[in-house]
């Protein structure tokens, strides 16, 4: 009887199978990977748009809020209201809507007149303090019909409550979901010098 040798190499075969096992755990590697980059560009961009948003909504509510004095409020910018009291309705359910207002128009505390804009047009999407925006433009940009101001006030002697409400949303860079993000701002201020 004769004796065969027994090759040492690998056979086609078994080489076929180790590429594709390897090619394998190299997608799911890579699926891994890639959804870590998405999910980390995803909270960069998120951050970008809450950091924007609550310097905004920062700088408002300071300004509202030790505002000497509240010059009114304007759908249009141009005529501003100073009565904020809405008719009194004599069943008010639902609760009345408020009127959503464009443009705010106050007295700082160190007497410069400030007027704050909603400015949703789907064009320039930004808002202003004296025509300068006050959101990072290049990065992100309001969300359009979005952006509005309130006036309310619960007695005709008390201070006026502005309500403030905007979205933001990040400029499109990509078409990807994931590089998109929107969140919504809102807030309510009194002031508290300024009776009008």
């Amino acid at each position: 009887m004769k004796k065969t040798k027994k090759s040492l190499g690998f056979t086609l075969i078994e080489f076929l199978v180790v590429i594709v096992v390897v090619g394998s755990i190299g997608l799911v590697i890579v699926g891994i990977l890639t959804s870590a980059l998405r999910g980390t560009k995803k909270a960069d961009i998120l951050n970008i748009v809450r950091q924007n948003g609550n310097q905004a909504l920062v700088q408002m509510t300071k300004d509202v809020t030790y505002a000497r004095s509240f010059d009114g409020v304007s759908t249009k910018g141009e005529k501003f209201n100073v009565d904020c009291m809405q008719a009194q309705v004599a069943d008010p359910t639902p609760t009345p809507t408020p009127i959503q207002y464009k443009s705010l128009k106050i007295t700082a505390s160190d007497g410069k007149e400030i007027v704050y804009k909603c400015i949703d047009d789907g064009i320039t999407d930004n808002i202003t303090s004296n025509d300068e925006p006050i959101i990072d433009s290049n990065s992100v940009k309001v969300v359009p019909n979005t952006c509005w101001f309130t006036c309310t006030k619960e007695r005709i002697t008390s201070n006026p409550i502005i309500g403030i409400k905007f979205q933001l949303i990040q400029k499109a860079r990509s078409a990807h979901v994931e590089n998109t993000a929107s969140i919504p701002f809102e807030t309510s201020v009194t002031f508290k010098n300024a009776i009008r």
